[in-house]
């Protein structure tokens, strides 16, 4: 992610500056926003289902790499042609080894039995088939009915490896301490130019310090959200 090497912004920075800046005057959150910034560089293929979306106008599709041959969406209040009714507490209504690629982004959080959901993902998936997905972290409670959990590093590769995964990429998404600080309080600016303001002051204090701190221990005690990549090897 962004690493300044000196006090002063240098062009990369601006850019990074600039880009975040814009998605936050559009309504996007600092959480949505590295997050699908990260979704740049992957690619989704062949049979995928999102687990954690009804229809495909979710942000992060404009980012995806898309070559999917057909995506199934779910969702537990909706169904139609192509969503498919899903309890995932419970035993998925799927036959095993069906999907190339799973996406599970912003919904382990949402769910109080999150090891069925893990648990069934594993059955689904193809062999040599990919999960990836995201949950946030240091982030506002947010009711989709409910909200039960913020996972840790830790928490999660014990998770996936109870599971049965055994190829487990995580990643912290996070600028800084300064401006995970204030994504808590962004919601809560209503007017842009509070936002704008704020933002940069944040942004450059977060850049200032990052000479002085190695960036593992940033990302490991000021993660806004993870991203995590599975691999279902045999």
């Amino acid at each position: 992610m962004f690493i300044a090497s000196s006090v002063y912004l240098k062009e990369n920075d601006m850019i990074k500056y600039f880009t975040i800046l814009s998605s936050l005057l559009h309504g996007k959150s600092l959480n949505r926003t590295l997050q699908n910034d990260y979704f740049r560089n992957i690619e989704i293929y062949g049979e995928v289902i999102d687990l954690g979306s009804k229809s495909g106008i979710s942000s992060y599709y404009s980012f995806l790499k898309n070559r999917a041959n057909k995506i199934t969406f779910c969702d537990y209040y909706y169904e139609s042609k192509n969503v498919i009714k899903i309890d995932l507490e419970r035993k998925f209504p799927i036959d095993d080894n069906k999907y190339d690629v799973i996406i599970l982004n912003n919904t382990l959080e949402h769910l109080f039995k999150y090891d069925n959901c893990m648990k069934e993902s594993y059955r689904i998936l193809k062999d040599n088939g990919m999960l990836i997905g995201v949950v946030p972290f240091l982030h506002k409670i947010h009711l989709d009915p409910d909200d039960f959990f913020r996972y840790s590093e830790s928490a999660l590769n014990n998770i996936f490896k109870k599971a049965g995964f055994k190829k487990i990429k995580i990643d912290a998404l996070t600028l800084g301490p300064f401006t995970s600080a204030l994504s808590i309080i962004m919601p809560i600016l209503k007017f842009k130019l509070f936002k704008l303001l704020f933002f940069s002051l944040a942004f450059f204090l977060d850049t200032l310090i990052k000479p002085f701190k190695k960036k593992v221990l940033l990302s490991k005690f000021y993660p806004l959200s993870y991203v995590f990549i599975l691999h279902k090897e045999i």
